[in-house]
């Protein structure tokens, strides 16, 4: 298992090798075209800082997902995880996966649904005490990685 980022977005094909414990090297296996998207936090919610939310309310958390215009046709997943986490480290472990829960009929709990142009999903946030921390992260694969923001709860 290995994991991999991108300094820009768009199509590229990934090449590896495999190392044994005895040191034999295999021939290199490339892959597919992988496609490489941004994903930017919209209106209300500003990456790097912490956004005051009121526990029980609801955040209508929106995403442009694209490179160089906006890609349709896609789940992007959401989860919820406690505390303020550092997307470098990124958690890649569901043991501060917090329950994501939406107040719309029309979401599927834990992935964003496309509207006029963008993903949005309507997050319920949490009954938390003053102060708690969540990090909404919102990828296209499984596991770490993807865009984040952070709520805190206000007084």
């Amino acid at each position: 298992t290995f994991t991999t980022s991108f300094s820009t977005c768009g199509s590229t094909t990934i090449t590896a090798r495999a190392r044994d414990k005895d040191l034999g090297i295999s021939a290199p296996a490339t892959s597919d075209a992988v496609s490489v998207y941004s994903v930017d936090y919209l209106s209300p919610l500003t990456p790097g800082a912490y956004n005051l939310v009121q526990k029980g309310r609801v955040v209508p958390v929106k995403v442009s997902i694209g490179c160089g215009g906006f890609v349709s046709g896609l789940s992007p997943k959401i989860q919820l995880l406690s505390g303020d986490i550092d997307p470098d480290t990124g958690q890649g472990d569901d043991s501060a996966v917090v329950t994501t829960t939406s107040v719309s009929g029309a979401d599927t709990t834990g992935i964003m649904r496309e509207a006029d142009g963008h993903y949005i999903y309507n997050l319920l946030v949490p009954n938390g005490t003053a102060g708690t921390k969540y990090t909404i992260r919102v990828n296209l694969g499984g596991g770490a990685g993807g865009a984040y923001v952070v709520l805190q709860i206000r007084k």
